[in-house]
C-alpha cells in the first residue's frame, strides 16, 4: 500500500516463522526499507505492532478511531483524486523507483524528466492560476 489509514484495533504482524516458512519475494527486505531492520524483523518474527506503533515507524500513515476509518479514508482519497492525475502518477513512480536507485543524483535527473513533463500541462497551469487567484483548480484530468 502506497498509504495506510488505520483503525484504532488494527494490528500487523508477519505469521510466515510460525508456520514453518518465510515472507516470500524479498518482502521482509523491502519491509526493512521502509520501517528499519529492528522493525522488520520483529515483524518478521511474528510479534505484533499495534495502530499507535505502526504510524510511529511510518507503517500506517493515519490512524483514527475505528467508526470513523470508511469516513477519513474516503476523505483523504477525495483529496489525492482532486489533484492534477498526471502529477500524482508521476509522483508515486518517483518515489517507487527513486528509492531503490543507489545515487540520489540519478534519482534527482529522474525527476528532473518528470517535472519537465509536468511543466508544459494544462493542469499545472491551472492549478498554479487557482493558487494565485485562491480558488479551486479545475482539473481537466489530463
Amino acid at each position: 500500500c502506497d498509504l495506510i489509514v488505520a483503525s484504532e484495533q488494527a494490528e500487523w504482524r508477519l505469521p510466515q516463522v510460525k508456520l514453518g516458512i518465510i515472507p516470500a519475494q524479498a518482502a521482509l527486505v523491502r519491509l526493512a526499507r521502509w520501517v528499519g531492520k529492528g522493525n522488520a524483523m520483529r515483524l518478521g518474527m511474528g510479534f505484533p505492532v499495534k495502530a499507535d506503533e505502526a504510524q510511529r515507524i511510518g507503517l500506517a500513515q493515519w490512524v483514527v478511531p475505528h467508526a470513523e476509518l470508511m469516513a477519513r479514508t474516503m476523505e483523504i482519497a477525495e483529496q489525492i483524486c482532486a489533484h492534477p492525475p498526471l502529477a500524482s502518477r508521476l509522483t508515486k513512480e518517483s518515489l517507487n523507483q527513486g528509492i531503490n536507485m543507489p545515487h540520489l543524483t540519478d534519482a534527482a535527473l529522474m525527476d528532473l524528466y518528470r517535472f519537465t513533463t509536468l511543466e508544459g500541462t494544462a493542469d499545472k497551469k491551472e492549478s498554479h492560476d487557482a493558487w494565485r487567484e485562491g480558488r479551486k483548480p479545475e482539473i481537466k484530468d489530463q
